[in-house]
C-alpha cells in the first residue's frame, strides 16, 4: 500500500491491470499473515507503523479489481474484519 491510499504502486497497478485473472492467486493471499517490511522512505515509516501484512495488500488489490471498498484501517483487528467481509463477498460472487 503506497503513501496515498488511491495510489496502487507499481506492483498493485500490474495486478489490477491483470483483472479477474489475478483474483484466484490474490484470494489465496488473504490468509497470508506474514509481515511486510518497508525500508527507507516516508511510506516505509507509515507501512511499518501500521504493521501491514501480505494479506492487507492482497485485500487492497482485490478490492480494486472487484470494485469492492476495502478501507485501510489503522487497527489490525479492523483490517482483519474487512478482509473477512471481502472473503465472504468474493465467495458469494463465486456462487453466482
Amino acid at each position: 500500500m503506497p503513501q496515498h491510499v488511491d495510489d496502487l504502486g507499481h506492483l498493485g497497478a500490474v495486478l489490477v491491470g491483470l483483472g479477474k485473472t489475478a483474483v484466484p492467486p490474490l484470494a489465496r493471499l488473504l490468509d497470508a499473515a506474514g509481515p511486510f517490511f518497508f525500508e527507507g522512505s516516508r511510506e516505509a515509516m507509515t507501512g511499518n507503523k501500521l504493521r501491514l501484512r501480505v494479506k492487507d495488500f492482497a485485500a487492497y488489490d482485490l478490492g480494486k479489481i472487484e470494485n469492492i471498498a476495502v478501507p485501510l484501517q489503522p487497527d489490525r483487528a479492523a483490517r482483519d474484519a474487512e478482509i473477512e467481509r471481502l472473503k465472504a463477498t468474493l465467495a458469494a460472487h463465486a456462487r453466482r
